[in-house]
């Protein structure tokens, strides 16, 4: 079962009228037998409406590596259409 976890939000307005909205959530995959996995999920919405909503698959079994990873996205503003190719260079 997957849960998501809010870790923080970014906010920001561009064209001096739309705000634009991103979400970064820590995924985690509940496992029987083993450690949970963790991944991570991106939602972007312009002007309260949902855009575009990212998610990669199960990246770690460390909690913590995510966690860090999701903050440097969240400080560089990586939104969803480029999550793929950003955490691919990070872990890369």
């Amino acid at each position: 079962m997957n849960k998501n976890h809010l870790i923080g939000t970014k906010e920001l307005t561009y064209d001096n009228a739309h705000k634009m909205k991103l979400e970064y959530f820590l995924i985690s995959e509940d496992r029987e037998r083993t450690r949970s996995l963790y991944g991570i999920r991106i939602r972007k919405t312009v002007d309260a409406r949902q855009v575009e909503t990212e998610t990669t698959p199960a990246l770690s079994a460390s909690r913590d590596f995510v966690e860090q990873m999701i903050y440097k996205l969240m400080v560089n503003t990586v939104t969803p259409i480029t999550l793929y190719e950003v955490v691919d260079d990070l872990i890369g």
